[in-house]
């Protein structure tokens, strides 16, 4: 880009050389009260590099407020990426604690077997009336 950037540039200036040194016939600008007499290239150059710098004293307020907006959001993301890295962390710190857990035996989580070989689950509480 810097390459191109740069082929431009040299573009524009032989180009304003040449401008200058083929138009230099001698004019006079009026405007409001001011009058200036130079030669065509001199005054219409002047005239581009105050075009320029207006513009740029326009635009400058709009890109100064782009720049400090991204500044401002590039901080909450890097806060937002410090917070996500504590996070994961404490994720895998618990996950670490959980595994160190003693696991449960699994035929104790069965259901209890009840009176006269039922599970006492109430299927077979219907099936069979209370004793009485």
């Amino acid at each position: 880009m810097k390459v191109i950037n740069t082929i431009l540039i040299l573009a524009l200036i032989i180009a304003s050389v040449l401008f200058a040194v083929q138009n230099t016939e001698t004019v006079t600008v009026t405007f409001i009260a001011w009058s200036v007499t130079g030669s065509l290239s001199l005054l219409l150059i002047i005239a581009l590099i105050l075009g320029f710098i207006i513009g740029s004293l326009l635009m400058a307020p709009s890109v100064l407020s782009k720049k400090f907006q991204s500044f401002g959001l590039k901080r909450r993301v890097s806060k937002l990426q410090k917070e996500k890295e504590k996070l994961n962390k404490k994720i895998e710190k618990s996950e670490a604690q959980q595994e160190a857990l003693p696991q449960p035996d699994t035929a104790s989580l069965a259901a209890p077997e009840g009176p006269e070989g039922t599970s006492g689950s109430p299927e077979d509480s219907k099936a069979q009336p209370p004793a009485r």
